[in-house]
């Protein structure tokens, strides 16, 4: 488990809004390797905290360039890529 997260880390974006999902999930798999089972499910609630935090920083929406391509991906408001 602290392997995968680990390589979760090493996969998230490379860019600065990304820098404290990084951050919380090495934080996570050290907890996993070294802490409490409450000290893992409080570093993935930060993880999945952040990463919503810099998702919504981010305010992904299709274009209209990529609706007319792809009709489908747009559901009701929802971004589907």
């Amino acid at each position: 488990m602290a392997a995968l997260l680990t390589e979760l880390a090493d996969e998230a974006p490379n860019t600065a809004a990304f820098e404290t999902v990084r951050a919380d999930l090495r934080a996570a798999s050290r907890a996993f390797e070294h802490g409490t089972k409450t000290d893992l499910a409080l570093r993935l609630y930060q993880v999945i905290r952040s990463m919503f935090h810099e998702l919504g920083h981010m305010n992904v929406t299709p274009t209209a360039e990529h609706e007319q391509h792809n009709p489908e991906a747009h559901h009701g408001g929802t971004f589907v890529p």
